[in-house]
């Protein structure tokens, strides 16, 4: 249980590193994925708490754990596609959307680590929350 908790501590301490950073060319794309970051933050700090104070239940960590793997699957599609037009279109700020891309990968790592976590609470239906590319590594 506490590995699960490092894991998904991590991803939330990357999130906020991310969101923190200034925004780099803040065309529409840049703007979706850092909503999808927020969402992810907020999610992923409403599990750090019940979490911390024992208190799970298991229909809210469902529900969380859900929106915290769909804002991820999202926002990496999101990031990728910013990512290739700041490449293509010689936009500012190439290098720190490189930079910003290890840090994407390092989330969902952590994420895909924290599954046997989420298993723990919530069995079988873990696969109603988190996507199966997330799950796959754990098989």
């Amino acid at each position: 249980m506490k590995e699960g908790y490092q894991h998904l501590s991590n991803a939330y301490r990357i999130t906020n590193y991310l969101l923190n950073l200034p925004t780099v060319n803040d065309n529409s794309l840049e703007q979706r994925f850092r909503i999808t970051l927020k969402k992810k933050q907020i999610s992923l700090s409403k599990v750090l708490a019940m979490i911390d104070e024992e208190d799970i239940t298991r229909e809210k960590f469902h529900t969380l754990s859900f929106e915290i793997y769909h804002a991820d699957e999202v926002g990496n599609l999101l990031f990728g596609a910013w990512k290739r037009t700041t490449k293509w279109n010689g936009l500012q700020g190439e290098d720190t959307v490189e930079k910003m891309s290890r840090y994407t990968g390092q989330i969902k790592s952590d994420l895909q680590l924290a599954v046997p976590f989420l298993i723990e609470i919530l069995g079988e239906d873990v696969k109603y929350a988190v996507p199966a590319l997330y799950r796959s590594k754990n098989r």
